[in-house]
């Protein structure tokens, strides 16, 4: 599903100027971020993964037909833990929401749903929908399980509009955030361990979420216990 607050994050590389202006940004909003943390809880907003997690969902080529979700290798054994999470988290959204993602990164191992704020968000309400919560709660207890060796993580995007997000936040920019805040304190309420799930702010739409769900080889060490609903 394409929509038309896709980006890209590029590295670009130039004169000692150019290198400046871009070393200075950077600067500036490493400083934001360092204030959105002090506001938040920096264990609920994490923003370097959200980051991450645009950037492989946004940066992977795209393949099959618009609005559907390319396919993929099935055949590998070790693959099936991924499959069962990201079809399962497909299947809610189809079921609640009526709408499909995209899959991308490597071996599809990346699942992206963009949809409109308002279906989680009241026009003036920085509280997710009550009606939500359940939707919310299921997506916690299937990221909370880990199959065949790996671990599932979660990451709500807000969009912010076009302007860059510089270190004075703008009203747009801090509905956004609290809002990233309210979604963060309910994945932590219905049990989504911390380092589990991100959320943050994008420059993009703002009526629209950008939610984006990864598997990826579990980091915990051997003979760890592994975490169930």
């Amino acid at each position: 599903m394409r929509h038309e607050s896709d980006f890209h994050i590029r590295t670009c590389h130039g004169d000692d100027r150019t290198s400046g202006m871009f070393i200075g940004l950077y600067l500036i909003l490493l400083a934001f971020f360092i204030v959105l943390a002090s506001i938040s809880s920096p264990q609920s907003i994490r923003t370097l993964e959200a980051v991450e997690g645009v950037q492989t969902a946004f940066d992977a080529p795209e393949t099959g037909v618009e609005g559907t979700a390319p396919a993929r290798d099935r055949e590998q054994p070790e693959e099936i833990g991924a499959d069962n999470y990201l079809d399962g988290v497909q299947d809610l959204f189809l079921a609640e929401l009526g709408i499909e993602g995209r899959f991308a990164g490597e071996r599809g191992h990346v699942l992206e749903i963009a949809f409109p704020l308002e279906y989680f968000f009241e026009a003036d309400s920085l509280e997710v929908r009550r009606n939500r919560h359940t939707l919310l709660s299921q997506l916690a207890a299937m990221a909370r399980t880990e199959t065949r060796g790996r671990q599932n993580d979660i990451t709500f995007l807000f969009g912010t509009g076009m302007e860059p997000i510089t270190a004075e936040i703008t009203e747009s920019q801090d509905t956004a955030l609290r809002r990233a805040g309210a979604l963060a304190r309910l994945l932590g309420e219905f049990g989504l361990p911390t380092g589990r799930y991100t959320t943050g702010m994008i420059p993009g739409d703002p009526a629209q979420i950008i939610a984006i769900f990864k598997s990826d080889p579990a980091s915990a060490s051997p003979g760890s216990a592994v975490q169930t609903p």
